[in-house]
């Protein structure tokens, strides 16, 4: 069941024990959106750190490397390489 229709704006209702996860790749990211809210017994830890962040559609960022070799390291977000998340 997709929780989401695209659109900028949508409304979620959560219980109690629930969350709503959402990935940095704005269109590309399977996250809530696609399989809904998670149970707070799923969640076993915090992020602390962001590795990388890229501009893409893609699910995964190897088929956009394969797709466009030069076009992606433009749109790689240097300036959120190795970030502490607070």
């Amino acid at each position: 069941r997709n929780y989401w229709d695209g659109s900028d704006e949508f409304y979620v209702k959560l219980a109690s024990d629930e969350y709503w996860v959402m990935g940095d790749n704005r269109l590309g990211s399977k996250d809530c959106r696609v399989f809904g809210p998670i149970k707070r017994d799923l969640i076993h830890g915090k992020i602390v750190l962001r590795i990388w962040s890229l501009d893409s559609d893609y699910s995964w960022w190897i088929v956009d490397l394969i797709s466009h070799p030069i076009d992606f390291w433009k749109r790689m977000r240097w300036s959120r390489f190795f970030q502490w998340v607070r």
